[in-house]
Order: C-alpha cells, then structure tokens, then sequence
C-alpha cells in the first residue's frame, strides 16, 4: 500500500503538469482568440466608419440627386416659360403682320381714293373751265342782243366785229 501512496502524488503530479500544460495551452489559444477578436472588433470598427463614409456618400449624393433634379425642374420651368413667351411673340408678329397687311390695304385704298379724287378734281376744273368758257359765251351773246336792242336792231359787237352786219352800226369801244 505504501508505494501506491507514493504513486498517487506522482501521478497526481503528472496530472497537474498535463492540466497545467492544458491550462498553458488554452491561455495562449485565448491569448490569441482576444488578439483575433481584438483584430475582428479593429475590422468590424473599419466596415462600420466605411459604412458611415459610404451612408454619407449616399446622403450627398441623394441629396446631390434632389438638387439636379431641382434644377432640371427650374430648368425645365424657364424652358416652358421661354416657349410660352416665344408662343406670345409669334402670335403679336402674325397679329402685327396681319395689322401690317391691313395697313397696306388701307394705304392702297386712300391712294386709290386720293388718285380717284384728284382725278374728279380734274374733271371738275375741266368742267368748270367749259362752264365758264360757256358762261362768257353766254354773256358775250347777252352783251351782243342787249346792245343790238340798245341800237335799234342793227348788229353791235363789243370788242370786235360779229355776223353780216359788223361796222355797219359801228363798233364801240
């Protein structure tokens, strides 16, 4: 019985050393497991600042996307404003072309008026003027009989001699 006392202590020695060696090793695989966790907490820290780089990077460029396309609605604001307005300037041109075209029938037709009454003008002043070559006519002859009645039938002429009887009752002056 004695030498298994002896054994115990030795074999419980062995034991101690194998589960201190066990203890050793499992340290060490924990020593390492914290250095990888330590390494994997350092990447998962680097993903999460990427992330937040990248969800910044998405807000600007969402916010860089509703400002284009606030832009493009302005853009696209002026450019119906500048069609409406051109729209308004081609109808005042047609409307103006068409007071235009007006005006030119209006110059014609007063042209057309003023030549046609400075041809009656004319037609009239020649009217007049055989009016009152025969009005003179008229009182040459009013002369010619009232002064024949004056000298008692015979044939007088103011102004020169007229018909058969001219001299024969004189000429007056």
């Amino acid at each position: 019985v004695g030498q298994e006392e002896e054994h115990v202590p030795v074999a419980h020695k062995r034991e101690m050393l194998k589960l201190k060696a066990l203890w050793d090793d499992t340290r060490r695989e924990l020593v390492e497991m914290r250095a990888r966790l330590k390494g994997t907490l350092s990447e998962v820290d680097t993903m999460r600042s990427r992330n937040d780089s990248m969800a910044a990077e998405v807000v600007r460029a969402n916010t860089g996307w509703r400002e284009a396309e606030e832009r493009a609605a302005r853009h696209e604001r002026a450019i119906d404003s500048l069609g409406a307005q051109v729209r308004e300037a081609a109808a005042r041109e047609e409307a103006l072309l068409g007071e235009n075209q007006s005006l030119r029938l209006q110059e014609r037709e007063r042209q057309a008026v003023v030549q046609a009454s400075d041809e009656i003008m004319a037609l009239q002043k020649q009217k007049l003027d055989v009016f009152e070559a025969h009005i003179f006519k008229l009182e040459k002859e009013i002369d010619r009989i009232h002064n024949r009645a004056k000298s008692g039938g015979n044939d007088v002429v103011v102004g020169g001699a007229s018909g058969a009887g001219a001299g024969a009752g004189g000429a007056r002056s």
